[in-house]
Protein backbone atom coordinates (compact mmCIF):
# COMPACT_ATOMS: atom_id res chain seq x y z
CA UNK A 1 0.00 0.00 0.00
CA UNK A 2 1.28 3.45 -0.90
CA UNK A 3 1.15 6.14 1.76
CA UNK A 4 0.59 9.77 0.83
CA UNK A 5 1.94 12.38 3.21
CA UNK A 6 0.06 15.64 3.58
CA UNK A 7 1.69 18.68 5.14
CA UNK A 8 -0.29 21.76 6.08
CA UNK A 9 1.61 24.98 5.41
CA UNK A 10 0.59 28.01 7.45
CA UNK A 11 2.90 30.61 5.93
CA UNK A 12 3.16 32.14 2.47
CA UNK A 13 5.84 34.43 1.08
CA UNK A 14 4.30 36.87 -1.44
CA UNK A 15 6.58 38.92 -3.69
CA UNK A 16 5.12 42.02 -5.37
CA UNK A 17 7.33 43.70 -7.93
CA UNK A 18 7.55 47.09 -9.60
CA UNK A 19 5.98 47.98 -12.93
CA UNK A 20 9.17 47.78 -15.01
CA UNK A 21 10.13 44.18 -14.29
CA UNK A 22 10.20 41.20 -16.65
CA UNK A 23 8.22 38.10 -15.69
CA UNK A 24 11.32 35.87 -15.78
CA UNK A 25 13.20 38.28 -13.50
CA UNK A 26 10.38 38.25 -10.95
CA UNK A 27 10.23 34.46 -10.98
CA UNK A 28 14.00 34.24 -10.52
CA UNK A 29 14.07 36.86 -7.75
CA UNK A 30 11.20 35.16 -5.90
CA UNK A 31 13.09 31.86 -5.99
CA UNK A 32 16.32 33.54 -4.86
CA UNK A 33 14.70 35.31 -1.89
CA UNK A 34 12.86 32.11 -0.95
CA UNK A 35 16.15 30.22 -0.98
CA UNK A 36 18.18 32.91 0.80
CA UNK A 37 15.64 33.22 3.61
CA UNK A 38 15.33 29.43 3.91
CA UNK A 39 11.61 30.11 4.07
CA UNK A 40 9.53 27.15 5.26
CA UNK A 41 6.33 27.91 3.41
CA UNK A 42 4.91 28.55 -0.05
CA UNK A 43 6.57 31.18 -2.30
CA UNK A 44 4.17 33.15 -4.53
CA UNK A 45 4.71 36.15 -6.79
CA UNK A 46 2.13 38.46 -8.31
CA UNK A 47 2.78 39.75 -11.80
CA UNK A 48 0.71 41.91 -14.13
CA UNK A 49 0.95 43.24 -17.65
CA UNK A 50 2.00 46.90 -17.68
CA UNK A 51 3.57 47.61 -21.09
CA UNK A 52 6.70 48.52 -19.06
CA UNK A 53 5.71 52.17 -18.59
CA UNK A 54 3.69 54.38 -16.28
CA UNK A 55 0.33 55.88 -17.18
CA UNK A 56 0.48 58.82 -19.55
Amino acid sequence: MDVISVEIVHETFIFLHGYNTKFADVARRTAQVYHDLKFDGVPVFYSWFSKRRTLE
